[in-house]
């Protein structure tokens, strides 16, 4: 199951089940009681998710993070094999941890902004791609 949040034309905020190219939306009285993805998750109420759903075009929305209020977000780095491979580094010894912050995300599809003094110059040729 693929689950988003995402902006209606209007503005307004929702969140849904995604499947293929179209979303099975919160019926507006579930956003009412669960006004987001992580009060839904956190009201145990996933399993109302799709009854009533409102069926949304994927290309009628745009893409937020996830979870859009998070309290803190944890990270571990270099915890797939192929994804060490991909980068070109040695496997490390343990995984890395890192933290984010919440103005740091963007929804699926949207740019990542990388600061223009940054001197990884391998990072901004992959974020070009």
């Amino acid at each position: 199951m693929r689950i988003c949040s995402y902006l209606l034309p209007t503005g307004d905020s929702s969140y849904g089940i995604m499947e293929g190219d179209m979303i099975q939306g919160a019926r507006p009285n579930l956003r009412r009681e669960f006004p987001d993805l992580r009060s839904l998750l956190a009201g145990s109420a996933m399993s109302n998710l799709r009854e009533g759903s409102v069926t949304v075009a994927l290309s009628d929305v745009t893409l937020t993070p996830p979870i859009t209020n998070p309290d803190k977000i944890i990270c571990v780095g270099l915890n797939y094999m192929s994804h060490t491979k991909e980068t070109g580094r040695e496997t490390p010894k343990y995984p890395p941890i890192f933290t984010r912050h919440a103005s740091s995300l963007v929804g699926h599809g949207h740019p990542l902004r990388m600061p223009r003094v940054s001197n990884h110059s391998t990072m901004r040729e992959n974020l070009r791609s």
